[in-house]
């Protein structure tokens, strides 16, 4: 049974992420270590259609989507424009959604604690 986006998600700011994160799936393995570190924010929501059959998984905060899980090594978060140079030096640029830089991080990244502090607080603003 796959579940409908939350409501609150379904705004501009979000749009093309979840335009892009629609067909694609997600291993459990790379999402265990980002739902560690974000266990300790008491305002993210975590949010998957339909994790039997490995859906895409996104952490959100507010009506914001700053976090998401797909494939099989990486884990992605929105970095704010201040932060590009310090990403870019552990992750990959990846794309642009709704005016946003997204990178990509493996999972196992050792900075990949700073890098959703980074993110969580950018998303807040």
């Amino acid at each position: 049974m796959t579940l409908p986006v939350p409501q609150q998600l379904l705004n501009q700011k979000n749009r093309e992420v979840l335009e892009y994160l629609e067909p694609l799936s997600c291993h459990g393995d790379n999402i265990e270590p980002l739902q560690a570190i974000l266990a300790s924010y008491p305002e993210v929501e975590s949010f998957c259609p339909d994790s039997k059959n490995y859906r895409y998984f996104l952490w959100y905060v507010d009506d914001v989507v700053f976090a998401y899980g797909v494939g099989m090594r990486n884990v992605c978060l929105k970095i704010p424009p201040t932060s590009a140079n310090l990403a870019a030096d552990v992750g990959v640029e990846i794309v642009q959604f709704d005016g946003e830089t997204w990178y990509s991080f493996s999972y196992d990244c050792e900075q990949l604690r700073e890098m959703v502090k980074l993110s969580y607080d950018y998303a807040k603003l």
